[in-house]
């Protein structure tokens, strides 16, 4: 190859790795002139490539994409403000780089749990319906934790926490969180804000004034996606006392919440549907939970089983309490903690006993995986945000609530898990 071949194909091969750095296309002919400055700058164009891949990696981790896509447009309206200043660009990049590093990302549960996982299934089990027991653990980020840093939010590290319900306001996911004491009530929403912080905002604070130590109980009343309704009862006997209140949604916001009449509450599921009672086996149990299409009911015994609508009498067994890893037979197994219908045919349960742990059944696939690995993992809470599943659950250690150091009480809080 001749000198002057050479050196064109060099010069071509520059030109091309110029333009494949930046994270947009460099060719195209409407580029304003910052575009062009970063084109033609190798350092700005590399730069450029590393905060486009760090904007994706915070967009797939995030859950509140809707104020990270809003803040993007914000930061490259200051970034072309910048015209064709090298030095002001590249502090643009610096700044915005450093704000997209600080959203937490999803790990894998070893990753969070470390010793505290359940030792892995053994393969090839089925039940005798033909559910095939499987594991694929899901990845997971804490939301928030009980120890140290809640006293801000429970003073005396004493109240017990509840997840009431989620809303979608303006893009992102909002999750809202009770906590009660003998004195007061708190409603926090927690959203995945940038820079994250961990924060809870407080939403509603009940204060009462009475002799009696007894918690209240915090109710979430089904409403539409623009009402968030919750009543608080307590006390007992002559000194009971139940309040209801109503917070409007919105995109721009919550309103402040308001009193309203209480109204007499059925036994009601997660999907506002009367209580129906099927046969598990020839065992009398409760369902809890209907599929958003109204086809399949679940129940629980000492097993999980699920059943067409209309047809109580044809449970199928998805579980197999034979799953104790150590072959305890007096092992009690519970259901009724939480068990709840995610997207189409398909549901989460939790477990208490042997290989106590969150687990998704998919009626069509006719499999039971077990997604997250971790008995003190408990009462999953299921979300569809932006076209992915989610599972909200809450950590116990089996030392107490809180725990005690040196166990695994140091985990105790909320995490948010996907596949």
């Amino acid at each position: 190859m001749k000198l002057g071949k050479i050196v064109l194909f060099l010069a071509l091969l520059a030109c091309y790795a110029n333009v494949q750095a930046a994270g947009f296309n460099c060719s195209l002919e409407n580029l304003n002139e910052t575009e062009k400055t970063i084109c033609s700058t190798p350092a700005l164009s590399g730069i450029d490539s590393i905060a486009n891949r760090r904007y994706t990696i915070a967009i797939d981790n995030s859950v509140a994409k809707g104020s990270l896509m809003r803040e993007q447009r914000e930061w490259l309206a200051r970034r072309n403000a910048c015209g064709t200043n090298v030095d002001c660009i590249k502090s643009e990049y610096q700044q915005q780089i450093r704000y997209l590093e600080m959203v937490h990302q999803f790990s894998s549960v070893r990753n969070l749990f470390g010793k505290w996982l359940d030792k892995p299934l053994e393969k090839g089990m089925k039940t005798a319906s033909g559910f095939a027991i499987e594991e694929a653990p899901w990845k997971i980020k804490r939301l928030f934790r009980f120890r140290g840093e809640m006293r801000k939010y429970d003073e005396n590290n004493d109240g017990y926490w509840r997840l009431l319900t989620h809303r979608i306001i303006n893009g992102d996911l909002a999750i809202f969180f009770a906590v009660a004491n003998s004195t007061n009530t708190k409603i926090y929403m927690y959203t995945d804000s940038v820079p994250h912080s961990n924060d809870l905002k407080l939403v509603a604070l009940f204060d009462y004034k009475m002799s009696t130590v007894y918690t209240p109980v915090v109710s979430y009343h089904v409403t539409d996606d623009n009402i968030l309704s919750y009543s608080i009862s307590y006390g007992r006997g002559d000194y009971h006392y139940e309040k209801q209140f109503e917070i409007e949604v919105s995109d721009k916001g919550l309103s402040a919440p308001k009193e309203v009449p209480a109204t007499t509450v059925r036994d009601y599921d997660e999907e506002g549907s009367e209580t129906w009672t099927g046969y598990c086996g020839i065992v009398t149990c409760t369902s809890r939970g209907g599929s958003p299409d109204g086809k399949w009911r679940i129940a629980a015994t000492d097993s999980i089983f699920y059943f067409p609508s209309d047809r109580p009498d044809l449970g199928v067994d998805v579980f197999l309490p034979q799953l104790d890893p150590n072959e305890n037979k007096s092992s009690q197994w519970e259901y009724d903690r939480r068990y709840t219908w995610g997207d189409k045919n398909a549901f989460y349960f939790d477990n208490d006993g042997g290989v106590a742990c969150v687990w998704k059944t998919d009626i069509e696939k006719k499999t039971t995986t077990r997604i997250l690995p971790v008995e003190g993992l408990v009462h999953p809470y299921y979300i569809k945000y932006k076209g992915k599943d989610y599972i909200v659950a809450r950590h116990l250690s089996y030392e107490g609530e809180y725990g005690n150091r040196g166990s695994d009480g140091y985990l105790d809080g909320y995490y948010i898990a996907t596949e």
